[in-house]
């Protein structure tokens, strides 16, 4: 969570809904061998957890894909960071895709705009590291950056451990159906379809309430989700858009959503399982001309529960 002083503003409300108030949308990424690494050997694909460097109840999660050239859907919940001149923010750290080369090496780092204490600040990361047979190694530093009266710099630097979980090898093969998720929207599931073609994703739906966001420069505002049928790429991968427009204090706002990820193939459960990001933003004017802009994204698995 975050400590209460005077840089206390919440990026992150980790609750029931767990919605983290930051977005990664794209990746300036870069691949190196310069890592601290493992044993030399090929990654094995499937899903990891960490051993070391983050909490058993909030611990560093990913995929390595069945080509073993990427890692996926990367997630942390509540990174502690130390501010200065004071206080403290936990942000989540989520990524879509890092790409790994033939050795298993792996070195990304994007910015992108988070709502700090009710401004637009930039939140940067460095994750680099190495995957080998069944085990990874690697780094993740985070920086925030933002001006509220004073200029705030919060930092925090991980050196981490993880080892492959026991599962049965992932498949290309796709399993039709409804998936239900199982992680971080589970109080209020996020479901979709991934229909008999298996070309195609439909019926995207969580939370009848809508998804939180936090806004700059302040208020808080809650989007249902709208999207529709979209296409499944051959590699199990998919990425969903939509746009609506919605009225907030009187003036209309667009709200555009994202919602991407892969799918896993067989998980611990022996259920299809898939993996990824879902994103809002949203932005208005008011009577005053004061601009306004929100912003969630919140990482999810999801099991396949029914046809």
């Amino acid at each position: 969570m975050f400590a209460r002083s005077r840089c206390t503003r919440p990026v992150v409300a980790v609750a029931a809904f767990a919605f983290a108030a930051m977005t990664f949308v794209s990746l300036a990424i870069t691949t190196t061998a310069n890592a601290q690494a493992p044993a030399a050997a090929s990654p094995t694909p499937g899903s990891y957890t960490s051993v070391s460097g983050f909490s058993t109840d909030n611990p560093l999660t990913f995929f390595v894909s069945q080509d073993r050239k990427q890692l996926q859907d990367i997630d942390a919940n509540g990174i502690g960071m130390s501010c200065t001149p004071g206080g403290s923010f936990a942000p989540n750290f989520v990524v879509d895709v890092v790409a790994l080369d033939a050795s298993g090496h792996f070195s990304a780092n994007a910015s992108q705009p988070i709502v700090a204490d009710n401004v637009v600040g930039t939140l940067s990361y460095v994750f680099q590291g190495r995957v080998g047979t069944s085990v990874a190694e690697g780094t993740l530093t985070e920086t925030l950056k933002f001006t509220n009266g004073s200029l705030y710099t919060c930092s925090s630097s991980i050196s981490w451990a993880a080892t492959r979980d026991v599962q049965p090898l992932p498949t290309s093969a796709l399993w039709a159906g409804t998936y239900t998720s199982t992680f971080r929207l589970g109080n209020t599931p996020l479901t979709f379809s991934l229909l008999s073609d298996r070309k195609r994703l439909a019926h995207v739906q969580a939370n009848a309430n809508g998804i939180g966001m936090y806004c700059a420069p302040g208020d808080y505002v809650a989007a249902k989700i709208i999207i529709n049928t979209f296409p499944l790429n051959a590699d199990g991968s998919f990425y969903g858009k939509s746009t609506q427009h919605i009225i907030v204090d009187d003036a209309n706002a667009t709200v555009t959503e994202t919602f991407q990820g892969h799918f896993h193939g067989i998980g611990m459960s022996k259920a299809a399982r898939a993996a990824g990001l879902f994103t809002v933003t949203a932005t208005w004017q008011d009577a005053n001309n004061t601009l306004f802009f929100c912003t969630n994204t919140t990482y999810w698995r999801a099991t396949r529960s029914g046809p």
